[in-house]
């Protein structure tokens, strides 16, 4: 009989092992970027783009989110928006009757 594993592993254990994942690849990257080599520095790009379409990497980026509202100059004061309600009571069709 077997067991079905499960589709994702979460938890201390699976992230720690993929953390020294990445550690190493970024260690290995680090030595080729170094190097003088254009071959080696060829391959730490390759690394860098294989690493960034790793899907733990796709999973964790963020989009950054632009700000709300400018933060306020010193000394000055927040100017508020009114904005009306626009209400359309107008109906298209029969009066309903009661």
């Amino acid at each position: 009989m077997r067991k079905e594993r499960p589709q994702k592993k979460g938890g201390e254990a699976p992230r720690l092992t993929r953390q020294e994942a990445l550690d190493a690849w970024k260690q290995i990257f680090k030595a080729l970027a170094d190097s003088t080599s254009k071959d080696d520095q060829a391959l730490a790009k390759r690394i860098a783009d294989f690493v960034n379409d790793m899907p733990m990497i796709a999973r964790t980026t963020t989009i950054r989110r632009e700000p709300q509202r400018e933060p306020l100059g010193r000394g000055r004061e927040p100017t508020r928006e009114r904005v009306q309600p626009t209400t359309d009571r107008t109906r298209n069709g029969a009066e309903i009757e009661r």
